[in-house]
């Protein structure tokens, strides 16, 4: 391998730690292409043809753009469903006859102070991994089974910053991890 190839490869294993919050150690290869057959096709795309992005650091192609922009998919995907905003769930009861989820609002401007239970065939909780640990629990009736528990309990998560540098001349690199053929951006 080349250095430069080495770069780009590097630059990749950076991205995926970058991305993923969290050490190349604590990622698997096993599902790497699990979306693969997802990828977007049809007529609601657009850019048929591939079209290249230029980057500081290398090119790459992309295939397809969704038409009007990502938003209209979940905003169609969201039709017809009871979302709730401003709201924190305080317990998901699954039963016999689907799941009814005890919610409460957190909109400090709201002047309902009571629980509303909802009742729906399922439920997609969408919460953060730090809350889902703290209360996974007392939230699910029945009790999650304990693998599932424990599951939670070792699923890691980590900082995810970004920085952006805007420089009116090159700067020279010092021990900065980049991918670039210059020694300096």
């Amino acid at each position: 391998m080349n250095p430069f190839d080495r770069q780009v490869l590097d630059w990749h294993f950076a991205n995926l730690e970058f991305a993923n919050a969290t050490p190349l150690s604590l990622l698997s290869l096993q599902h790497w292409d699990q979306d693969d057959e997802f990828e977007f096709s049809g007529s609601h795309m657009t850019g048929k043809k591939p079209f290249l992005i230029k980057t500081l650091f290398f090119n790459f192609c992309v295939k397809y753009l969704v038409r009007n922009g990502y938003s209209c998919l979940p905003i169609a995907l969201s039709e017809d469903l009871n979302i709730k905003l401003s709201s924190a769930a305080k317990q998901i009861k699954h039963t016999d006859k689907g799941v009814e989820v005890t919610v409460q609002s957190t909109n400090p401007l709201s002047s309902a102070s009571s629980n509303e239970i909802d009742k729906a065939d399922a439920v997609l909780v969408t919460i953060p991994l730090g809350v889902l640990k703290e209360c996974a629990t007392t939230l699910f009736q029945p009790k999650l089974p304990d693998w599932k528990l424990e599951a939670i309990q070792r699923l890691g998560f980590g900082n995810l910053n970004k920085v952006e540098i805007e420089a009116d001349e090159k700067i020279k690199r010092t021990n900065i991890q980049s991918i670039n053929d210059e020694d300096s951006f």
